[in-house]
């Protein structure tokens, strides 16, 4: 993960808190631009750049904002989907299943935001920079299905490479162990796992829903057993989670209802 990478997700992870305390990560001289919405407008410097949003969170009842994906546009400049959660001061009503289109572009010089251009709309933010959300979303489907592919050869290092260094792992084999594999190393201990239960495998993705940095899949599984020489084959939903691209959650549910519900989405 780049610098810059580390440092937006330094900022969100603070904001999905609901920790707007510090703005040490933006330049003294920064350029605070709110493209549309409410109130759009541009500010510049720390200070002004803090009264601005106060304004903003002064609107809502413990709010906090989360990012959904993230994207390293270059070598300055970062694009971060995100959402805001929070209640209605004078309604109540939570709002965040309401306001979950929101996008924000780092420009990033020295480790410090130089320029911090936020979208209440993201397909504003995807027209002005030349993509769209789609294409975001197929480069995790064609993640799933490179890992599909590797794991079916009980590739481990082909895995490993479409995997965070923080990825966390969850199987059926894990479920009945009780095990969940952490990192690269449990990576291939996981493919180690199966290569000594079967004597083949095949993983096949049958159906896909997907949203963002999060994807549940309705997996096919077959499998020849190295002892038993005996052929199975099951189908159940994996819901996964990425962070840049790669895959940073696997966990295996019965249901698709379970498994949509473990990350948040929704047929």
């Amino acid at each position: 993960m780049s610098e810059n990478l580390d440092l937006a997700r330094s900022i969100y992870d603070a904001w999905g808190r609901g920790d707007f305390s510090s703005l040490d990560w933006a330049h003294p001289e920064v350029q605070y631009v709110v493209v549309d919405g409410v109130e759009p407008g541009v500010w510049k410097g720390r200070a002004e750049m803090a009264r601005a949003i106060r304004n903003i969170l002064d609107l809502w009842e413990h709010p906090c904002i989360e990012a959904d994906a993230y994207r390293e546009l270059d070598e300055s400049r970062v694009f971060v989907l995100n959402h805001l959660n929070a209640r209605g001061k004078t309604s109540g009503m939570n709002v965040g299943g309401m306001l979950r289109n929101g996008a924000t572009v780092l420009h990033i010089r020295d480790q410090k935001v130089m320029k911090y251009v936020s979208y209440w709309d993201r397909d504003h933010a995807f027209a002005d920079l030349g993509l769209s959300e789609q294409a975001m979303s197929q480069e995790n489907v064609e993640g799933i299905e490179r890992a599909y592919e590797a794991m079916s050869r009980l590739d481990a290092e082909a895995v490993v490479a479409l995997c965070d260094p923080d990825v966390e792992f969850r199987s059926r084999i894990a479920e009945a162990d009780d095990v969940t594999y952490r990192g690269h190393d449990g990576v291939r201990d996981y493919i180690a796992t199966l290569a000594e239960a079967f004597e083949w495998i095949r993983t096949e993705a049958l159906d896909v829903v997907e949203e963002s940095d999060r994807a549940v899949v309705c997996n096919r599984f077959r499998a020849r057993g190295r002892q038993s020489g005996v052929e199975v084959e099951e189908r159940f939903f994996q819901a996964l989670r990425f962070r840049d691209g790669k895959v940073l959650s696997w966990a295996v549910y019965p249901s698709k209802t379970e498994a949509l519900e473990a990350i948040g989405l929704s047929e």
